[in-house]
């Protein structure tokens, strides 16, 4: 299973990309399980402890 992240510190822009994200995807027929977070550390930590890596994309305002 796919799975991506959308995280923004913005409810309204979080659920924006990741309705963007599942239209696009379904359109390809691919179903992911889109997991949305709000704090960087919280996604980190969930990260680590998944089985399987998930890749990620790192925009300027996350970056430390």
């Amino acid at each position: 299973m796919y799975r991506i992240a959308v995280l923004a510190e913005q409810e309204a822009e979080r659920q924006r990309y990741a309705e963007q994200i599942t239209r696009f995807c379904e359109a390809k027929g691919l179903f992911p399980q889109v997991m949305q977070y709000d704090d960087r550390n919280v996604f980190l930590k969930r990260r680590r402890k998944m089985l399987q890596p998930m890749p990620s994309l790192h925009f300027p305002e996350w970056q430390d």
